[in-house]
């Protein structure tokens, strides 16, 4: 059994000085994020920023930001649909310090990308010792910010993982080999959202070849994608669940494609505005379902990529009777 140790916490962050904080209540309609960031000696930071929302409010909001009295630069890189990507220099102070220089002094590590949305940065934080996010949230505290504990969360085992996330029937309908491949692949870090193993190295540690391994795991989300999924429901909802602790922690939002006639594309850049659209009937199950099914899909697709180039091995595996699955 593979164990981290690891403890994430989700912290909200209203960061007093803070031009994203500050900026972000004023216009509550838009969501930002960063998702790249240079440090200079001068506590001068370097992000690149998408803005999410209506084209009017954003200009308003890049106008606003732009005007901050710790903001040094701002250029606009790209504004298509409902996103505007911007470059901007803001000038921290060691009086004024940037949420990441507390978190790093800290001895906290921190997720590359931050949330923007309502006056609050959403920080996910990691470390060891449940203490020392304790710590950091009183050194938040004393330097102004207003923090809220979103939740909490261990990294820990496959088992503990699947437990926490609601997947424990859905694990109770794989065979053993199933089982075994899926946990192997999971602790290994194959699902992490930056892939920390390939399906080469998956194959090696079980003893088995990378066709047969990916059918494995192919049938393993195919069953996940066809879990329990009650309309309005929030508990009990392993779907649900696996937006809350897998989704959202790794990749900040959820993408939903409908019909323009159920309200076309959104964007959920929480799992409090998931939670709430799909209590009120807004959100439709199989919608839901797809969506996740499609951020599986981005997960796997170098591994399809492998096969469309070599059709010739996928004809060797129908042709061949696999061990039994």
């Amino acid at each position: 059994m593979i164990k981290s140790g690891l403890k994430v916490a989700v912290l909200r962050v209203k960061h007093k000085w803070c031009p994203f904080s500050e900026t972000s209540e004023k216009f509550p309609k838009i969501s930002a994020y960063t998702f790249s960031q240079l440090k200079f000696p001068d506590e001068k930071n370097k992000f690149l920023c998408k803005i999410v929302g209506d084209e009017e409010e954003r200009e308003k909001f890049i106008r606003a930001f732009k005007r901050h009295r710790i903001v040094k630069e701002l250029e606009l890189i790209s504004s298509v649909k409902d996103t505007s990507v911007i470059s901007v220099i803001v000038n921290y102070t060691k009086k004024r310090k940037s949420v990441k220089s507390i978190i790093e002094g800290m001895g906290c590590y921190h997720a590359d990308m931050v949330t923007f949305k309502e006056g609050f940065e959403e920080w996910i934080v990691y470390n060891r010792d449940a203490r020392a996010i304790e710590n950091l949230i009183r050194k938040l505290t004393d330097e102004g910010c207003e923090v809220k504990l979103a939740r909490t969360y261990p990294v820990d085992s496959w088992e503990d993982s699947i437990e926490r996330i609601g997947l424990k029937e859905i694990t109770n309908s794989l065979t053993p080999k199933q089982v075994q491949i899926f946990k192997v692949a999971y602790s290994m870090g194959y699902y992490d959202r930056i892939r920390k193993v390939s399906l080469e190295q998956v194959a090696k540690q079980v003893g088995m070849s990378k066709p047969a391994v990916w059918s494995h795991l192919h049938k393993v989300e195919e069953k996940i994608m066809k879990a329990y999924c009650p309309a309005k429901e929030i508990f009990n909802n392993p779907i649900i669940e696996i937006c809350n602790y897998l989704i959202f922690p790794y990749y900040q939002k959820l993408e939903v494609e409908r019909p323009s006639k159920y309200g076309g594309r959104i964007i959920f850049y929480s799992f409090k505005e998931l939670k709430e659209e799909y209590e009120k009937g807004k959100l439709h199950p199989l919608d839901l379902k797809k969506a996740i099914s499609e951020n599986l899909i981005k997960i796997l697709e170098p591994v399809r990529k492998y096969f469309d180039n070599k059709p010739e091995i996928l004809n060797i595996i129908k042709e061949k009777k696999e061990e039994s699955i």
